[in-house]
């Protein structure tokens, strides 16, 4: 059952049901009165069961992908996504249903991320210690494509280790005690420069410019505590999608070192990926806009890919509002602004009295 044991999900019967809701109210042969029909159903059993959007999208999906199975809420052996997300639950992790979502994407992400021009950070935080951040990343790291999964290390580390090995996806742990806050910190370049292809970092090596590659899927885990200041660097937020984990005694860490459970996603995983090919049009919800579209777009793209783009897009939103940075929105609203009037100044009372 995807999403993990706490989830509230409905009967079986309800599937369908819910899905024929979900199809009819974007039908555009359906008329007014039963697309409100269908509206008022699907919140009714949403409130019910105690859904959240991303669920019932998913619902829909699934059961769209088949319409004709009878298996409810078992991944199929052929669906990329839904292995991963399927493995995901087995481990034991308590988490949203909308965060198991975007962690399954990002795994899937890292086998063909050198598709894309961004990939995306994944930044795991929680206020205190004990909130499942290092078994998540352990579940990550084994199913992940070339991972290596290390607590507090050094620039020069992922810059040796880069040179060597381009596909390498990095977990960063215990980043609480990195000079990660200071702005110029070569980890802070790093996170930066990695995000878009085809930037790097220079280092002077016996005396010669020797170029470094940083662009590679690279997640980062830390602890927000009171004495710390809570604000991350732009260049961190920006181009990272923030899941917040709380503790919970529900949960399990039962990763081994090689668990077996895992090898067989990574191997659905890679021979998905040989065939996956971008497409040249991603559409994205209007709420996703400048560096936040970035992040985000690799993820859609897969989830269209894999039957579940509207399941990625519902649970971007649900993440992006739940992270909400009013200083990251102010910089994303008046770039856009001065984009659409391509204009380098805004006229105001002020300037216009002078």
């Amino acid at each position: 059952m995807p999403g993990g044991a706490a989830m509230n999900w409905p009967p079986d019967e309800l599937w369908s049901r819910l899905a024929a809701c979900w199809r009819t109210m974007g039908a555009p042969s359906a008329s007014a009165a039963e697309r409100a029909k269908a509206f008022e159903y699907l919140k009714q059993q949403q409130a019910d069961f105690e859904l959240s959007d991303v669920q019932v999208t998913y619902i829909a999906e699934y059961s769209a992908l088949d319409p004709s199975s009878r298996i409810i809420k078992r991944e199929r052996a052929e669906n990329a996504f839904e292995v991963v997300l399927g493995v995901i639950d087995e481990t034991g992790l308590v988490l949203p249903f909308e965060y198991s979502v975007v962690v399954a994407a990002w795994v899937l992400h890292t086998y063909v991320f050198n598709l894309f021009i961004h990939t995306p950070r994944l930044l795991a935080y929680s206020r205190e210690p004990g909130c499942g951040k290092t078994v998540l990343f352990a579940c990550i790291a084994a199913l992940a494509n070339n991972s290596m999964h290390v607590s507090a290390t050094t620039p020069a580390v992922i810059y040796h280790q880069l040179k060597a090995q381009p596909w390498t996806t990095f977990l960063l742990e215990e980043i609480e005690h990195s000079t990660l806050w200071k702005r110029h910190d070569p980890v802070v370049a790093i996170i930066d420069s990695g995000h878009r292809q085809g930037v790097g970092v220079p280092r002077v090596v016996n005396h010669q410019v020797v170029y470094y590659p940083t662009f590679a899927p690279l997640a980062l885990a830390t602890v927000i505590g009171p004495g710390r200041k809570e604000k991350f660097p732009l260049q961190v937020a920006s181009r990272s999608i923030a899941l917040q984990l709380v503790k919970s005694f529900e949960g399990r860490d039962d990763i081994f070192p090689n668990d077996p459970r895992f090898a067989p996603a990574r191997t659905v995983a890679s021979k998905w990926a040989e065939t996956f090919q971008r497409p040249r049009t991603i559409s994205l919800p209007k709420e996703l806009r400048g560096r936040c579209a970035d992040n985000w777009r690799v993820l859609i793209a897969i989830g269209d890919a894999l039957g579940y783009g509207a399941t990625l897009r519902a649970a971007a939103i649900a993440v992006e509002e739940a992270s909400f940075d009013p200083e990251i929105r102010l910089y994303e609203d008046t770039y856009i602004v001065f984009e659409q009037l391509q204009a380098d100044h805004l006229w105001t009372s002020i300037s216009c009295r002078r």
